[in-house]
């Protein structure tokens, strides 16, 4: 499954507690829950950015809500935008990309900056990205051309505090060939 490929490879770069801290059950109801958990205990790297401290794959605003107002520190946000197709033949899709939105924010816990201070934190927030992107450039060069995540056109923007429940960041969107990830 394509989302779970994503979640790993962009599991590496938080602190490695970060990403298992996500993990709540010991059951194996769900298949292929155990098998990630797993997976992460035996990350190696793991903690490639240690900045950011915590991790996030969550397309619910109000979980995402309550969870990003415990937090004080960097975080990395997944959110999966959608698979987008031009056209479709026998059933599988052709021309089409998986659309990415990687955001890498700062917490609402202990925030008191003023305005010179934010500006400070939003230019750490851009070197964690540059950081982040860098990686991925790096490892573009050594996946196959089909598994490349930056060579389509990619956008970093500044998040808007009011749709981040006051969180401060950038986002990275990312559009992924996605025959590269069946």
């Amino acid at each position: 499954m394509e989302l779970i490929e994503v979640i790993k490879y962009f599991g590496k770069f938080p602190l490695k507690a970060g990403v298992l801290n996500k993990f709540k059950r010991d059951d194996d109801k769900t298949p292929g829950y155990l098998d990630l958990k797993a997976y992460f205990t035996a990350m190696d790297p793991h903690s490639l950015i240690p900045s950011i401290e915590d991790f996030f794959v969550q397309q619910d605003d109000k979980q995402l809500g309550d969870n990003i107002k415990s937090i004080g520190g960097w975080f990395m946000l997944l959110e999966p935008a959608g698979i987008h197709a031009l056209a479709l033949n026998d059933a599988r899709l052709r021309d089409s990309w998986f659309t990415l939105q990687v955001t890498i924010a700062h917490g609402l816990n202990g925030r008191a900056n003023d305005q010179f201070g934010e500006f400070v934190q939003q230019d750490k927030g851009l070197e964690l990205m540059m950081r982040l992107h860098d990686f991925m450039l790096a490892d573009d060069k050594t996946f196959c051309p089909e598994k490349r995540w930056l060579d389509n056109p990619f956008q970093i923007d500044p998040v808007e505090p009011f749709l981040l429940f006051g969180c401060k960041g950038w986002q990275l969107t990312i559009n992924r060939n996605y025959r590269a990830i069946l």
